[in-house]
Formats: C-alpha cells, sequence, structure tokens
C-alpha cells in the first residue's frame, strides 16, 4: 500500500504511543521521587492517585500499541502484535527503569545520599 494516508495514519499513533511511553516513565519517576522523600500527611492518597494514572497510561500504551499493530497488519501480516509485545515490555520495565535512573539522579542533586 503506498496510500499516503495509511502512513500519516501510523505516523500519528505511534506518536501518541510514544507520548503515552513518556507519560507513563515521567509517572515512574514521580513515584520513585515520592518514595525517595518519605511520608507525609496526604502520602497514601497522592500513591494510591499515582498509581492509577500509572494503570492509566499502561494500559493506553497497550490499545494504541494494538491499534498500530491492526494498522500495520493490513500492509504486512507479519508485522502482527510487534507493537503490542513492545507495549507490554516497555511498559512493564518503565517502573523498574525510571526507579533506577532516580536513584542515580539523587546521587547527584543537591541533598541526595
Amino acid at each position: 500500500m503506498n496510500d499516503p494516508r495509511f502512513a500519516e495514519t501510523v505516523q500519528l499513533l505511534q506518536f501518541v504511543w510514544t507520548l503515552l511511553m513518556l507519560l507513563l516513565y515521567l509517572s515512574g519517576l514521580s513515584s520513585a521521587q515520592m518514595l525517595a522523600d518519605g511520608g507525609g500527611e496526604n502520602q497514601a492518597r497522592q500513591e494510591e492517585i499515582l498509581i492509577m494514572v500509572q494503570r492509566l497510561f499502561f494500559f493506553g500504551v497497550m490499545f494504541v500499541g494494538f491499534l498500530i499493530d491492526l494498522v500495520r497488519m493490513r500492509e504486512d501480516r507479519h508485522k502482527a502484535y510487534q507493537f503490542l509485545l513492545l507495549s507490554l515490555v516497555m511498559g512493564g520495565l518503565s517502573e523498574p527503569i525510571s526507579a533506577m535512573q532516580w536513584k542515580v539522579w539523587s546521587l547527584f542533586l543537591p541533598g541526595g545520599n
């Protein structure tokens, strides 16, 4: 298929997927920062809200990855479920990666351990 609308659709969906992955990663950094800063009076409620936001971003990434696979399968059936698998792996690893990265960054920030 050499349809320009097809290419634009894939490009737009990949942009949305990248944006959602970035938001998921940033919410992981925020979670790591909140845990490192210690307890506050509203920390339990903030953690609950942050977990719900992370779930929303994760399932958004999975849904957009599935849509990308559906659109790409119209062009080539051998590209089936590549983005869905990538979404699962990258989305699942975003929290541990961002937590480790926050630990390293906190060493260089003022007041770090």
